[in-house]
């Protein structure tokens, strides 16, 4: 009787242990909706652009053990606030897949999706993907020190009583000039009349914002500085390098556009002050516009030559709705000094 028993135990168990093993082996499919973005990993000096916007929806068939599918099923139900609570967000970093090179790739999602660790975890693959695949262009960052600009909802160029740092290094396009900019809600810009706040600047990289990792001082005034609109008819002076004086000529090709009549934002005195100096202004030239120069000639935004003190009681700024100028020269070389055929000998005693 009891060796009976034994024999029906080992056969339940064995039945048992058969379907178990099935089950474990039985595949299953599941499709759910997922994403692919930028990996927040991805080096400062680069720049990551996908050829639609990001995050990118993704619908995807999974397909594994019919187990693994079961408890993906269960994770992607939990909680936000469950420890395990599965979230089907994919991420791109260059690097990983050897495209950290300046250039645009072609991304295929199921066999970027198949290498992905988390699905490996899982112990299911990809087996389809609505989005077959992604164009992505890497683009190569330089580090420069941007002065720091505030504005406000609409804007308007808010100049404050204390802005520490007033520059910040920041990882821009190697022909970008323009500031790092901390724009301010209407809320911030009351608060920021009372009291410091502290603020992160960030600039416009295409479709992108990227902010800086540290955040900088920012105090207005208690009151705010009314500025009005105003022509100036500016004169226009050069900043040039030294080590060009006397070898190149700076040929400004629009000087009439430079020269024509454009508004400032200013008080009275300030306006005053700005209109006494011999140019109001500035085309900067550097050493390294000659190279750039012997082709199409450089364009460079032009500086304003406010006074400082102005500046920085926000009592004269560019209006905002006025383009800012662009300086476009060239330079053309000098004649070299031709050598004399007779030369001076000093005559003998």
């Amino acid at each position: 009787m009891i060796d009976r028993i034994k024999k029906y135990a080992a056969v339940i168990f064995l039945t048992i242990l058969i379907w178990t093993y099935a089950y474990l082996a039985q595949e299953e499919k599941i499709s759910r909706m997922a994403t692919l973005a930028v990996g927040g990993g991805v080096r400062s000096d680069l720049q990551v652009i996908f050829d639609r916007p990001t995050p990118i929806p993704l619908n995807l068939t999974l397909q594994g053990p019919a187990s693994k599918v079961a408890v993906l099923k269960r994770r992607l139900l939990a909680a936000d606030t469950d420890q395990d609570k599965e979230r089907l967000d994919f991420l791109y970093d260059p690097e990983t897949q050897n495209q950290s090179l300046p250039g645009t790739y072609t991304l295929t999602i199921i066999d970027l999706l198949q290498a992905d660790e988390k699905l490996r975890d899982m112990g299911l693959r990809v087996i389809d993907c609505d989005v077959k695949t992604v164009k992505v262009t890497v683009d190569q960052l330089v580090e420069k020190r941007l002065t720091i600009q505030c504005v406000d909802p609409s804007g308007k160029i808010l100049q404050p009583e204390t802005l520490e740092p007033a520059t910040m290094a920041m990882f821009v396009r190697k022909e970008y000039e323009g500031p790092a900019m901390i724009t301010m809600t209407s809320q911030q810009v009351e608060l920021a009349r009372k009291s410091v706040l502290h603020l992160r600047p960030y600039v416009t990289l295409g479709s992108q914002q990227v902010y800086a990792k540290n955040s900088v001082s920012v105090k207005l005034p208690a009151t705010e500085v009314l500025l009005q609109s105003r022509p100036l008819q500016p004169r226009v002076g050069l900043l040039v390098s030294r080590n060009l004086l006397g070898k190149y000529q700076v040929e400004l090709v629009n000087e009439d556009e430079l020269t024509s009549v454009t508004t400032i934002l200013a008080t009275p005195e300030a306006f005053s002050e700005f209109e006494k100096n011999l140019y109001q202004v500035l085309v900067e030239v550097r050493d390294d516009d000659v190279t750039l120069a012997s082709t199409e000639g450089v364009k460079r935004p032009v500086v304003y030559n406010f006074p400082p003190a102005s500046v920085r009681l926000g009592e004269i700024q560019l209006d905002p709705t006025v383009p800012v100028r662009q300086a476009h020269f060239r330079l053309i070389p000098l004649a070299a000094p031709a050598a004399s055929k007779n030369p001076l000998v000093n005559p003998t005693p």
